[in-house]
């Protein structure tokens, strides 16, 4: 039986609008291919002596498939909440509150490939920007405006940040090392963002920090934001 809940991510989020068949369905069939690819890059190894090739192999494969089982798993157990196609939030009820961007999932089933290249970055964006006002109301219906947002992004640019109430702060070393870590994911993510072949600029990582009172004082602020990029989107 659906619950609210699961109703609300089905309206966010293709992948969890399919059914618990077609998502386990969807899972088994990229596992059997990561299985596969290994597989051949075992045997290569072991015909050209390219020994170091199945290491190679596997982080590629494990950093690709893990976010199709990784978040689906922790928002199922709540300890990630999906606000929209693009925008999570991690641990929403600890102090301070870490917010995440699309994974490889996201991009893969949610990103809206029908759009022109030079504007999938406004849609992400515009994602971005509705996750945050949904996130918000959260906020002010818990009373968690006492609490801190933190959030390390290669995608969110100082000037915006600013603009919304967070404020760069000193480089979130654990999570540069996580998005450093998952470069193929980030390469695979980024390229479909693009609609080509692109190398995702790590080097642009910030980390950015806020209190939420202060973030909530800008919801007009980004209620334009977002206009203005639907209005960049409808003009194409």
């Amino acid at each position: 039986m659906e619950t609210p809940e699961s109703i609300k991510l089905a309206e966010i989020h293709p992948f969890f609008a399919l059914s618990p068949q077609a998502r386990r369905g969807f899972q088994v069939k990229l596992a059997g291919a990561v299985i596969l690819f290994n597989l051949l890059a075992i045997g290569l190894a072991v015909g050209l002596g390219w020994y170091g090739l199945p290491i190679f192999s596997l982080w590629i494969s494990l950093s690709i498939i893990a976010p199709f089982f990784d978040v689906p798993s922790l928002i199922k157990q709540g300890q990630l909440r999906l606000y929209s196609s693009m925008f999570l939030i991690q641990h929403p009820e600890k102090d301070p509150v870490i917010m995440h961007g699309g994974t490889l999932l996201e991009y893969y089933f949610a990103l809206d490939r029908s759009l022109p290249a030079s504007q999938r970055t406004s849609w992400i964006l515009l994602q971005y920007i509705r996750g945050l006002l949904a996130f918000l109301e959260d906020v002010d219906r818990k009373g968690w405006h006492s609490k801190k947002l933190k959030g390390t992004s290669y995608i969110l640019n100082e000037r915006t940040a600013q603009k919304i109430g967070l404020n760069p702060t000193k480089l979130d070393f654990g999570q540069t090392f996580i998005l450093w870590f998952n470069l193929p994911n980030m390469m695979v993510a980024y390229s479909l963002s693009k609609g080509k072949l692109r190398f995702p600029p790590l080097w642009r990582v910030r980390s950015f920090e806020g209190n939420m009172l202060e973030i909530s004082k800008n919801k007009a602020r980004l209620e334009l934001l977002a206009q203005g990029l639907e209005r960049r989107l409808r003009k194409g």
